[in-house]
Parts: structure tokens; sequence; C-alpha cells
């Protein structure tokens, strides 16, 4: 007798024959009210889910309690469906024995450690939480772990520890773990680790919060992560924000370089002090939140190295449903940070500090912006008992002031040095208070506002701009020295040493710089525009002494176009010291310079070789005219 195999019972047969033993073909869902995990009444198939990628599921119903009364519970799956209201709770405790034997999870969705296992609460009620209770358990992962909130309805509260998702367990292994919440909420639907206090062995894998809302209520949450990830390439918006307790994160806190949306770390408590102890890369923007208003003992504080080219932005003015976070907090950056992106003080406090010494170093390379219309401030220690007495900051702009004194009780000055990242900046505010001003780098920063500081000025390296409203007469002194270093524009300055660089009246065009008064070392230079078509030129006006230091040459640099004959006035003075007429010399231009009691002039005069070619030229025009 033939026998005749149909296609589709082979394919039946063969993928059954593929599928790994060890693996449930079926979800085990919980029907029963409180009660034992191990009872196979409570579930609908008989028998408890307990192995390589077994589903435990509680479609709705009454709230629940289940005592996980088995030393160690498997599975691929643990998830809240349906559409009513409900709390899923498992209660791990203790076998009796000596030692005690800890209840412990696992989850390993195939076997292979290359699965993916899921706690996910699906519940599309509001009210709806899964409860993985009791400190003295352990979570261990087999396989990587995926945590969905997907309840875009929660209305799961912060408030009394009452997470949509609450993870009370240590973890154990090397797989890594990633958060997807539907709700980017301080207020609703939060998903929470709040770590264990015993059980074997640690946690060193990676965590990624890829969107919405993750909090943490103890030290030990995250175990020893190799690290924290917020955010996702495919961007969206995320919260790292403890709102419950005061616990330090040491873990590295990498800012995913996706774009839309917010990344947000920080706390919304307003007493105590929140510790990010590990390093920060901004591969985009991080907003940090704070409501702590105490500088000495309390704040945010972001201790490591943060690095990367995202902005840093400090606001407390974050809007979730339910929770205010308008309270103008504190928070300090005491790391060598090395990122790029600008830092903007929207609301709050941002307060600098020195990972070791009295040097900030917080923002040597990024842009300081003070931008109008924020109310933010931005100052020099960490503590009234701490004391900065320098910083550097890569640029400065915006137009709001900025005091270059320590909040410290002594008040003490601050070197503030700007320029470390080489941009163009303009700063529009005042620099107020006792400390000093140096320019490093080879930008430029303009300086628009009227500054009352009263340390010394420096420009080391790139250019010093003063605006037409830029002043800085209140500072002591001010000094170019440096051989790339130049003061230009058209503001006012105090007295001025020209040790090494130049000085350049105007930006660009012919303009007048104002200062108390000049002294001129040799081999320092003048940068000056010339009118093409009459007398003007750049300026320097001064209402004190010119005077001659050191010996060299004294020269200065025409720019620009020149008209021949024309007295150009370069220097006017209230008197002059040292120096005569000789000194000065011009690099490709020949003319006079004249120096009286009050002013020195330079008359353009064409070098004997044009005047003969000018001679020439009229005799040749005279014989044409003639043979004519």
């Amino acid at each position: 007798m033939k026998t005749t195999v149909f296609p589709y019972k082979l394919l039946a047969a063969v993928s059954t024959l593929l599928l790994p033993a060890t693996v449930p073909l079926y979800a085990d869902l919980y029907t029963a009210g409180s009660g034992n995990w191990s009872l196979g009444t409570n579930w609908n198939t008989g028998t408890a889910p307990n192995g390589v990628g077994a589903v435990a599921s509680r479609n709705g119903g009454a709230s629940v309690t289940i005592t996980q009364d088995l030393s160690s519970v498997t599975l691929g799956t643990l998830s809240l469906t349906g559409s009513t209201s409900t709390v899923l709770t498992v209660s791990l405790s203790q076998l009796s024995g000596t030692p005690p034997v800890p209840y412990d999870w696992r989850f390993d969705q195939d076997g292979s450690g290359a699965g993916v296992a899921t706690i996910e609460n699906a519940s599309t009620a509001a009210g709806s939480r899964i409860v993985l209770q009791n400190a003295g358990g352990a979570m261990f992962l087999d396989d990587d772990l995926v945590i969905k909130q997907s309840n875009a309805n929660s209305t799961a509260s912060a408030s009394g520890d009452s997470y949509a998702i609450q993870i009370n367990q240590r973890l154990v292994g090397t797989k890594s773990i990633t958060v997807n919440n539907a709700l980017n909420d301080l207020n609703y639907g939060m998903v929470a680790f709040q770590g264990g206090t015993t059980g074997k062995g640690s946690y060193t894998g990676a965590i990624t919060l890829a969107s919405g809302a993750l909090t943490w209520t103890s030290t030990t949450a995250f175990g020893s992560a190799s690290g924290i990830t917020l955010g996702s390439t495919g961007g969206g918006s995320v919260s790292f924000v403890t709102s419950r307790t005061v616990a330090s994160v040491g873990q590295a806190i990498t800012v995913a370089s996706g774009t839309g949306g917010t990344t947000v770390l920080g706390s919304t408590l307003t007493t105590g002090t929140q510790n990010f102890g590990g390093a920060i890369t901004l591969n985009q923007d991080l907003t940090v939140v704070s409501q702590m208003t105490t500088a000495d003992t309390a704040g945010v504080v972001l201790g490591g190295v943060v690095s990367g080219s995202g902005n840093l932005q400090i606001n407390g003015n974050v809007k979730y449903s339910g929770v205010s976070t308008d309270t103008a907090g504190i928070v300090k950056l005491t790391g060598n940070n090395t990122f790029t992106g600008q830092t903007r003080v929207y609301k709050g406090s941002l307060l600098l500090g020195a990972a070791s010494g009295t040097n900030s170093l917080a923002l040597q390379n990024s842009t300081l912006n003070l931008a109008s219309g924020d109310t933010g401030t931005v100052g020099f220690g960490v503590t009234s008992a701490t004391t900065i007495t320098s910083a550097t900051v890569g640029g400065l702009s915006g137009t709001r002031d900025l005091s270059l004194q320590n909040i410290a009780t002594s008040s003490a000055a601050v070197a503030l040095s700007v320029g470390n990242n080489n941009s163009d900046t303009t700063y529009d505010g005042a620099l107020t208070g006792s400390g000093s001003l140096t320019k490093i780098g080879t930008g430029t920063l303009t300086l628009g506002g009227h500054s009352t500081y009263t340390g010394a000025t420096t420009i080391s390296s790139g250019t010093l701009l003063l605006a037409s409203g830029g002043n800085i007469a209140s500072s002591s002194s001010v000094k170019v020295n440096g051989a790339s270093a130049r003061l230009a524009g058209s503001g006012l300055a105090s007295n001025i040493t020209l040790t090494a660089g130049s000085i350049s009246p105007g930006n660009g065009g012919i303009g007048t710089l104002s200062a108390a008064s000049l002294a001129w070392n040799g081999g320092a230079s003048m940068v000056f525009n010339l009118s093409a078509t009459d007398n003007t030129s750049d300026l320097l006006a001064l209402t004190g002494a010119l005077t001659k230091v050191g010996s060299g040459a004294y020269t200065f640099d025409f720019s620009g176009g020149f008209s021949y004959g024309q007295t150009y006035t370069l220097i006017t003075f209230g008197s002059s010291s040292g120096f005569s007429a000789s000194d000065f010399s011009t690099t490709g231009q020949e003319g006079t310079f004249n120096l009286t009691g009050s002013s020195l002039t330079f008359t353009a005069v064409p070098e004997p070789a044009t005047w003969t070619l000018v001679a020439a030229g009229l005799c040749c025009t005279i014989f044409l005219r003639r043979r004519s």
C-alpha cells in the first residue's frame, strides 16, 4: 500500500522537531486570586510556568499577589494585559533552611544566551501595575531583558512608590536591559528600579532608557552596570530623574545621538544632594533639572567628566503632568569637563567647582551662553566654604551679567580665561566684581557691555574686540602680551601695556579706540586703516600718556588704501614720554611721522621710484601734446 505524505503535514512535523523542547508553546494565564506560584490550579494550563521561554501573564481582573514559593522561577515573558485596572504583585520571600535560600528570578527566552526576555505592562487600564517585590531576592538575566511600559493611559503615580513597573530585586548577570516607556512623565507611568539588599552575584550589563521615564530609589538599583544610555538613535524624549529618594548614580551615562525630543537628567526633590559620579558623554543635548536650592547642603552634582559635542542646559522649568519643576534649583559641575557644546542656564543656578584644587575646568571647552530672556545664574564655587580662584571657559556669549567672584563667604576674586575653544563669540553683558579677564585661544571675543570688574585684563592670544559700547575702563590694566594677541574695536579701555602682538582700532573699517594710556614695547605693532579718499584713519585716543618702553621697532602696518599728501592723525594723548618721530616706521608704505605734544601724525609720501614714474608720465604727456 502506498502512503502519501501531504506537504503541509510534513512541514508541521519538521517544524515541531525543530522547536527547542525547553520552550513552552503556550502562555500560562494566571486566573486565581492571590496564592502560591507553584499551585497548578492557579494557572489556566494546570501547571505553573517555570522554564526557558515560559510565559506568565495576568489578563486584568482583580489585583493579585502571587507568592513565589519556589527557590527559583525561570521565565521568558512576564506580562499584564487586559482593560481592567489590576496590580500584579509577585512577592519573593525566603525558603527555610540553614542558611536561608533566597527566592530568585531567571529571565531566559531561548536558552542560547542570545534571546530577548520581556517584562511588559500592556494593560490599557489607568491604574494597572506590575510589582516584583521583596529586596531579598535577585533577578538573574540569562538573556537580554526588555522592560516595556506600554500603557499610555497609566496613572500609576510615583507618589508612594506606586510605579507602573517596579523592580525591587537585585540584578545579577551581564546581559543588557532596555526600558521602553510609552510615557515620559515624572508623575505617572514611570518605570522604577529599587534595588535589593541581598542575593548572590552582581549586575555588570548595560542599561538603555530608549523612551519615556525611568527612576530609581537606591544606590544599589543598577548594581554595577557598565553604563546607562539615555535615548536612542531614533530620537524621542526620555527622563532619567529621581523623584522620591536621593540616591547616587555612579555609572557612566551616555546621551544617544538621536534627533528630536529632549533628554532630561536630575531630580525633582527639594532637599539633599543627588550625585551623578560617572562620566557623561553628550552625543546630543542634555537638560539637567534641579529643585534643590541650598548650595551648602543640596543640589544635583555632575561629578564625572562631561564630554561630547552636545549642549548642556540647566532648567528647573520642565513641565510634566502633576509635577511642578518650576523651582530655581542648583546644579553643580565639578569635573574637568571636555564637552564642546554650549552651556545655557535657562533657570536656576549653575555652580562651577573644581575636580581638585581651586581652578575650575568645568566649562573649559564649552561656550557659556548667558542668553537674553533666561533667568538662571552662574556662580563660582559650590558651597560657601569652597573657594575657586580661577576658571576657564571655551567661550562667552549672551547679554546677562557675570560676577567674577566666589559665592563663598570670602567672596574671593576669580581669574576668568575665555576662548579655549577658539570660537568667535560676542558678549554684551557686564563682567563685574574683583576678578580678572584673560583672552586665550585663536578666536575673537567681542565685548559690547559696560563691565565694571576691577582686576587686570590680559590678551594672551586671539582678539579682544571692544564694540562701540564695550567698556573695560574699570579694569586695573590691559596687557597685550602674545605674538598673536590683538586689542581691537571702538570701545573704551584702561591703561594699556603693549608688550607683544598688536593694537587695531575699529573693526574692519575706520574706527576710534579710546584708552587711558599706552606703554608701547618695541617689537609690538599697530595695525591701522587709512582712508584712500581723505585724511580720516583709525585713531587711538589716549587721555593720558604715550610711553616708550624698551627698544626695537615701533611699527605701523597700514592696511587698505591711502591718499598721497594726506596727513593722518594716528594717536592722540595727554603727554608723551621717551618717543621721537624717528622711532616710528611703517610696513609697505612710505611717508613721514610727526610727533607733537598731543598727537602722532603720518603724511603719506610716494617713494622716489614712484616720483620718477610720475615725472616720466608727465614728460610723456607733454611730448605727446606737443607732437599733436
